[in-house]
């Protein structure tokens, strides 16, 4: 169950970066004609969508959930419910 806490936490840390930090961007361009040679490189940053923050921070909330009722039941059918959901 320690792992399945370390996961969730992974996931609170990422969740909660998600909204925060920017993820740097570079681009390369150039253009050559003849001998000459032109080069331009930009740079970005963008943050991630918030969506992708409120998936991680749903994941988190899952796992702990699934690491609490595991702890208390002990069962694994919960677990790979959880990784593999029944099709409809």
């Amino acid at each position: 169950m320690n792992s399945l806490r370390g996961i969730g936490i992974v996931l609170l840390v990422l969740g909660l970066l998600a909204f925060v930090v920017p993820i740097p961007h570079s681009e390369d361009h150039s253009l050559k004609i003849g001998d000459a040679k032109v080069e331009v490189q930009t740079e970005s940053s963008q943050k991630l969508p918030p969506v992708v923050g409120i998936v991680l921070l749903a994941r988190f909330g899952a796992s702990s959930r699934i690491a609490q009722d595991l702890e208390r039941s002990q069962s694994w059918d919960l677990l790979l419910w959880w990784l593999v959901p029944p099709l409809p």
